[in-house]
């Protein structure tokens, strides 16, 4: 155990400039990759419904234009 932790009262204070900008750029890139991700999964299901309505549609299969 640390000495210096003994002798000297825990801190209260608020959280550094330096902590906030970190967090605040974490909650950025996560929302970021949030929206990333509903993006790419409302392709992918464009995407196979198209398939799918042009396999039930031609008769046979069509590869999805990208």
């Amino acid at each position: 155990m640390n000495v210096a932790s003994l002798l000297n009262a825990p801190r209260t204070d608020a959280p550094s400039p330096s902590t906030l900008a970190l967090l605040r750029v974490e909650a950025s890139v996560l929302t970021q990759a949030l929206l990333a991700s509903a993006r790419e999964s409302a392709r992918e299901s464009v995407l196979a419904f198209r398939f799918m309505r042009g396999l039930l549609l031609d008769g046979g299969f069509s590869a999805p234009l990208k």
